[in-house]
């Protein structure tokens, strides 16, 4: 899973310099990934255009976290999808929401 992030990470913007992950329950997995903003994207924020950038990245991780291996690696279907991020921080996070297991 986290070679997978990475990957995605990396076709996006830049490879983490960490990346964590964790089963909040048997639906949801919350990937944590820091240190992925790029010098472009630093000067956007320090000029003012931090929300432009946010709806940007958005747009361009969800389209390729959608299209990643994630149903294959995790064995089962994924209802959906966000990311957001704290910039200061430079820190990203996905929560990746699976469709429930039918008995």
């Amino acid at each position: 899973m986290h070679n997978e992030i990475a990957r995605v990470s990396k076709h996006a913007e830049k490879l983490p310099a960490s990346l964590d992950s964790c089963m909040i329950n048997d639906r949801t997995l919350i990937i944590t990934r820091d240190g992925i903003l790029v010098r472009i994207e630093k000067e956007l924020i320090r000029s003012g255009f931090e929300e432009e950038l946010k709806l940007t990245k958005r747009h361009l991780e969800k389209r390729l976290l959608h299209a990643s291996k994630f149903e294959a690696i995790l064995q089962t279907n994924v209802a959906d999808i966000f990311v957001d991020w704290d910039f200061k921080l430079d820190k990203s996070y996905i929560i990746i929401i699976l469709q429930p297991n039918k008995h």
